[in-house]
């Protein structure tokens, strides 16, 4: 099975039973390239800055913000703009934090499954 097979029979084009499928050496070699590369993967999978503190971060940005606003701008803009302005920052900053959190549960997710890649692959190959 060439590489350009395999890689369909990975993406799903190819519905043939594995039992059907014979590997040449040289597809096995470019597998177990593949698999040495998953150390590269999880890196790139498990993200390297903490999102849960840079949505607390924001929150804290745009509550101090508001307070702020109402301070500086006293002379610029007129009372109803600034509290305008302040419940559309208020808002963003809700649908933001909701975004993000959510995020951070998929990420979570994200990563448990592929410990769970690495954990059966580690028990047939080196994973390096």
């Amino acid at each position: 099975m060439s590489n350009k097979n395999i890689n369909r029979f990975l993406l799903g084009e190819d519905e043939s039973p594995i039992e059907d499928i014979e590997f040449s050496g040289q597809d096995k070699k470019f597998f177990l390239q593949k698999v040495r590369e998953l150390s590269v993967l999880g890196n790139e999978i498990k993200r390297s800055g903490d999102l849960k503190k840079a949505i607390d971060d924001v929150k804290d940005i745009v509550n101090m913000a508001q307070d702020f606003i109402k301070q500086d701008t006293a002379d610029w803009f007129d009372d109803v703009t600034v509290k305008r302005h302040n419940k559309y920052l208020a808002e963003a900053e809700k649908a933001f934090n909701k975004a993000a959190t959510e995020n951070v549960k998929t990420q979570m997710r994200l990563e448990a499954a592929f410990e769970d890649i690495i954990d059966i692959l580690r028990k047939y190959y080196d994973l390096g």
